[in-house]
């Protein structure tokens, strides 16, 4: 049986970061990974209202065919950021991406949606 070092079963994770976008408009959630870290696996997820697969990367491939509220409107791009679009007003709540490295170290990104109506001030 191998041995893991502690250290290499840290979780790591960042929060807080919020992106502002209006109905009818695209949004880039981006992905950032530490530097050196090599990405064997991603999972990106819609955490509100309920948990939802939205896509991941997984043996060198990207999917994004998961039967969520986001089917038809999410695209992972070959960096790992997410597109989604056409925004509706239900769109808003928090995302989550999780990535593995090759050492089996994971990095947890998590962001905040604000998708607001044209024409009124986004509230913080």
């Amino acid at each position: 049986m191998a041995m893991w070092p502690l250290w290499s079963l840290l979780l790591w994770e960042v929060t807080g970061a919020q992106v502002l976008s209006k109905v009818g408009d695209s949004v880039l959630l981006v992905a950032v990974r530490p530097p050196g870290f090599q990405v064997r696996e991603a999972i990106w997820r819609s955490l509100w209202p309920s948990e939802e697969l939205l896509a991941m990367f997984f043996q060198g491939s990207l999917e994004t065919l998961y039967h969520s509220r986001f089917l038809g409107r999410a695209q992972l791009h070959s960096n790992l950021s997410l597109e989604l679009g056409p925004l509706e007003s239900a769109d808003s709540g928090n995302f989550s991406m999780l990535m593995v490295d090759t050492r089996g170290q994971t990095w947890t990104q998590t962001l905040q949606l604000k998708v607001y109506e044209p024409g009124k001030h986004p509230e913080s």
